[in-house]
């Protein structure tokens, strides 16, 4: 930051993908830490993680790598009605589909639910550069 001027960049806002917190969150948060040492980089590795881990779910699911049977399949291991998974949960959760169960993932970054155009809604946070020139969430916005 010090590198561009901080003193010119206080108080401008951006916006990134935000994530609500929940379980979900906290073990994805918990697991990475213990894993890496350090807490998970931001923007997006938490979209990323949820986006590999539906798609793994919803290829369990259509038992295919077949791309149109995997984005038939999305639906069905990410909305509700079904057995609540969260990260770390996946052998259960492939265990569940293998039994004809429905999973619904809820992801690190909330809950991963496909609307009719096929898109994931999460919040969007605004962020704004206070005066010591940290990078501060202001709130999360609902889209």
């Amino acid at each position: 930051m010090h590198n561009v001027g901080a003193q010119y960049l206080k108080g401008t806002y951006g916006t990134t993908p935000g994530s609500r917190q929940g379980s979900a969150k906290t073990r994805f948060v918990e697991a990475y830490t213990q894993r890496f040492g350090e807490k998970p980089p931001k923007p997006y590795i938490d979209n990323c993680y949820d986006a590999i881990a539906v798609l793994a779910l919803a290829m369990h699911q259509a038992k295919s790598s077949d791309p149109k049977a995997i984005r038939d399949a999305l639906r069905q291991v990410a909305n509700p009605p079904g057995e609540p998974c969260e990260p770390g949960d996946f052998q259960p959760a492939f265990e569940l589909i293998s039994q004809g169960k429905k999973v619904n993932y809820r992801g690190a970054s909330g809950e991963v639910d496909f609307d009719d155009h096929g898109d994931v809604v999460t919040p969007i946070e605004v962020w704004k550069i206070d005066d010591s020139g940290t990078i501060v969430t202001e709130r999360l916005e609902d889209v």
